[in-house]
């Protein structure tokens, strides 16, 4: 019998399953499995959120795009980009480095400000490249503008010009020649923001002008 009993014993160990504590309840390799499979979980979520990102984007500014073209969309919201805020009013004639022509109309810079660094302006800047900011169904192309604010952004390979006409909720892109009817949210934005950082001191035409 004691050797039937030790035969026993070597059965019983050879049937017990590594990893099985004598609480009954599984340890070792079953923790670590659930601990990958966690992660795994992880990346493809992460892919999948990245992928949604990246769709939504791309169809969230796909008028836009065709509006201000590739490069000018580019400029616009590149961080690296100098950006600069002219306010404007319309002027009697032109000749001045101080005054500009808009289609057929003269204005004159009353005040500048360099923007790039101000608060806010990721946001202002992203907006003008989104399909909700624009209304597509309107006829902009009637009508005259009376444009009040020029928004410049420049980098080493050229600018983008930007015009609003806060009266008429319209938008400009001057090298473009083209404009386009806004919602009244970009509007009041960009409107606010260009209030926050307007210079007190007004621009003044040289003496004998």
């Amino acid at each position: 019998m004691h050797v039937g009993g030790r035969q026993y014993g070597e059965r019983k160990r050879l049937y017990t399953l590594p990893g099985r504590s004598k609480t009954g309840l599984w340890e070792g390799s079953g923790g670590v499995n659930r601990g990958k499979l966690a992660v795994v979980a992880m990346i493809v979520l992460a892919i999948v959120l990245a992928a949604f990102a990246l769709w939504w984007n791309i169809i969230s500014g796909r008028r836009t795009l065709e509006f201000w073209g590739k490069d000018a969309a580019a400029r616009i919201i590149d961080d690296s980009a100098r950006v600069e805020l002219l306010w404007l009013e319309m002027a009697d004639g032109d000749g001045d480095e101080k005054h500009l022509k808009l289609g057929l109309r003269t204005y004159a810079v009353t005040a500048e400000a360099d923007v790039t660094s101000a608060r806010g302006l990721i946001h202002a800047r992203h907006a003008l490249v989104e399909d909700a900011s624009f209304d597509w169904v309107a006829d902009s192309t009637k009508g005259g503008a009376d444009y009040t604010l020029l928004v410049r952004f420049r980098d080493q390979a050229g600018a983008t010009t930007v015009a609003f006409d806060f009266e008429r909720g319209i938008i400009a892109h001057v090298e473009g020649g083209r404009r386009q009817k806004a919602a009244a949210k970009i509007m009041e934005g960009w409107q606010e923001f260009a209030s926050r950082h307007r210079p007190a001191s007004r621009i003044e035409s040289p003496p004998g002008r």
